[in-house]
């Protein structure tokens, strides 16, 4: 298990001595989150179960509400052997979950359960114990998440306390569980994100234009603050009319936003795209990253943009500066001052130089997939030798 920093803090884990070739065995793994709807969340499971089955593991996920909208399609799960199921959970505590669960894990001999962030929690430790299952992980993704209500902390904190490892990803991450939950922090660990590079190493510089475009990828939801972007890029289209700025997603918020854009004379230079599963396509046509984020955890957007090799202008949330500044990759702004963040803005039009490329150096070294997939077998590895040492001394 990691060491501690001179905060108190788990060392993040950059690398891990496990290989396939190490002669351990297969290991059983449920991944267990409420959906597969595009998220940061949601693809950090779909990535994580499509390396961890590559790698010789036998791997299931199971979302406890719908599918929602994939980010990877359910063919890509079918092809590499990776179990897919919902059980289309309505709001509310569901005791049928919980016992269809424990059955499901007890059939398939699972020796991990592998749950996503608090409300989630809860379901995998309640069916770990009933189906004797010897390890069970839980991982939070963003600070926003442990934002609860009273009751909702109690069960958190119980479910907790029955949970083998938490996994943080990313200091700031660390730091609101810790002052939240001081005394389960002898029970984590921090793992950090990591991306399938696929085709986004494969991208090139766009080549010259009159324009300098500028595009970002989210939810079109109130965290995510696309309002507070749109005025933001209003200050900079003023000075700057060659710009353009293009949004890659849908949600709640796409009318108001699109009529804002009108109202603020965008309507020719701000281009919604809607919700599409072609990330790498969409970068590939961009200058520079955008992120106008209130709370993130770890982004799996940023880290996207990143392996695009473009430089980053972004909110200075959650585990962003930590990435940004460590690799020099872009401008940090502080969350919500549009007049702030349409400054950064305007240095990555007024500083082309070789920031993008020191983006996706940084994650070539630090945040793909492979790497976190690897972090994530060591500790279920780690996890499991100790769970069978207990055992034995049980007995």
């Amino acid at each position: 298990m990691p060491g501690r920093s001179e905060k108190g803090f788990p060392v993040i884990i950059r690398h891990s001595s496990y290989t396939p070739a190490d002669g351990k065995r297969e290991l059983r793994v449920l991944e267990l989150i409420n959906s597969l709807e595009t998220g940061g969340a949601e693809r950090m499971v779909s990535s994580l179960s499509l390396r961890l089955q590559q790698m010789g593991h036998r791997v299931d996920i199971v979302c406890l509400r719908e599918f929602g909208r994939m980010a990877v399609p359910m063919e890509r799960f079918q092809e590499n052997g990776v179990g897919i199921r919902k059980y289309g959970k309505k709001d509310g505590f569901n005791p049928a979950c919980i016992a269809k669960l424990a059955l499901f894990l007890k059939s398939q001999r699972i020796d991990v359960i592998h749950s996503h962030n608090p409300l989630v929690t809860h379901y995998a430790a309640a069916t770990s114990q009933l189906a004797g299952t010897p390890l069970s992980v839980s991982t939070i993704h963003g600070t926003s998440t442990l934002a609860m209500p009273k009751w909702a902390e109690m069960l958190f904190t119980t479910s907790c306390r029955l949970t083998d490892r938490i996994v943080l990803v990313c200091r700031q991450v660390q730091e609101e569980f810790y002052r939240r939950f001081p005394e389960l922090g002898n029970r984590t660990t921090a793992i950090p994100n990591g991306i399938d590079l696929g085709e986004l190493v494969e991208i090139s510089p766009r080549a010259p234009s009159r324009e300098f475009v500028f595009g970002t990828v989210g939810r079109l939801v109130p965290v995510k603050d696309q309002h507070g972007l749109l005025l933001a890029f209003a200050q900079l289209h003023a000075r700057f009319p060659f710009c353009r700025l293009e949004i890659l997603g849908s949600g709640e918020l796409r009318a108001k936003l699109e009529s804002l854009a009108i109202s603020l004379g965008l309507a020719d230079s701000v281009r919604f795209r809607g919700w599409s599963s072609d990330v790498a396509g969409f970068l590939s046509q961009m200058d520079a990253f955008v992120l106008s984020s209130r709370s993130e955890g770890l982004p799996m957007t940023l880290l996207e943009a990143m392996a695009a090799g473009l430089p980053v202008v972004s909110t200075a949330v959650g585990g962003v500066p930590e990435i940004v500044e460590g690799a020099g990759c872009g401008w940090l702004a502080r969350p919500g001052d549009p007049e702030d963040l349409a400054a950064k803005m305007e240095c990555a039009v007024s500083n082309r130089d070789d920031r993008g490329a020191r983006a996706r150096e940084a994650v070539l070294r630090q945040y793909s997939v492979d790497a976190m997939a690897r972090q994530y077998a060591a500790l279920f590895e780690d996890g499991l030798a100790s769970s069978r040492m207990r055992s034995r001394r049980r007995m």
